[in-house]
């Protein structure tokens, strides 16, 4: 089974450098035009089920490209909580690199070597750790939380050789997706808005074979 994992297109959040987890700003134009884009790219591609989180930049996302596909025009999109962005507790609305700086600060490191000394991983936990209210999800409670949802995906598909679904999340869902089944990989980077991942499912183990729009050569 291929899984296709699409991030939502640019919101204002992402607009003007914000964090932006369970907040939900809408889709700017660029963010439309992405989907639109996204919407093409795939318009010859047949769904057996199409999932999003249930945060509304996600379903627009989905609602738009689905207007373009020949196959899943009038598909059902299934919002599920287990999809959603992690939740960034107090930082939430705060500007990205003021919460960095923060960050460097606190470990000590310089702020240009933050994400080269630190995986993906750790940055995440530091990142729950300094967050005032501890309200901010953890990686491993994000990590569990998103799998499962992968699980309910799988268990709803009956022919696993054949199938396809669309899925449209966020940046930090697909991190964690990525991190976890091929460690080796730089997830640090920035996932584009509307860019597509894809994984296959099989034997009840997963495989990237694209991803961020790259393909991906898994014999290194």
């Amino acid at each position: 089974m291929q899984i296709y994992l699409i991030r939502h297109g640019q919101t204002y959040f992402n607009k003007y450098g914000k964090m932006q987890g369970w907040s939900d700003t809408p889709l700017t134009i660029e963010g439309e035009k992405a989907a639109e884009t996204a919407g093409k790219r795939l318009a010859n591609e047949k769904f057996e089920r199409v999932f999003s989180s249930d945060l509304r930049r996600t379903v627009e996302t989905a609602k738009i490209i689905l207007k373009y596909s020949k196959y899943n025009a009038n598909t059902l999109i299934e919002p599920m909580k287990e999809f959603r962005e992690t939740f960034f507790g107090e930082f939430e609305g705060n500007y990205d690199t003021e919460v960095y700086s923060r960050l460097a600060k606190k470990l000590n490191i310089a702020e240009n070597e933050l994400f080269e000394r630190l995986s993906f991983v750790d940055i995440s936990n530091e990142l729950q750790k300094m967050e005032p209210s501890k309200d901010m999800e953890s990686h491993i409670v994000c990590e569990k939380r998103i799998f499962a949802g992968l699980d309910i995906v799988t268990s709803k598909i009956e022919n696993h050789n054949s199938s396809r679904v669309l899925i449209v999340t966020h940046g930090n869902v697909i991190r964690n997706i990525v991190n976890k089944i091929t460690p080796n990989i730089n997830v640090k980077k920035e996932i584009n808005n509307s860019g597509i991942t894809i994984i296959e499912y099989a034997e009840k183990k997963y495989k990237l074979t694209q991803f961020n729009d790259m393909e991906v050569n898994n014999d290194n």
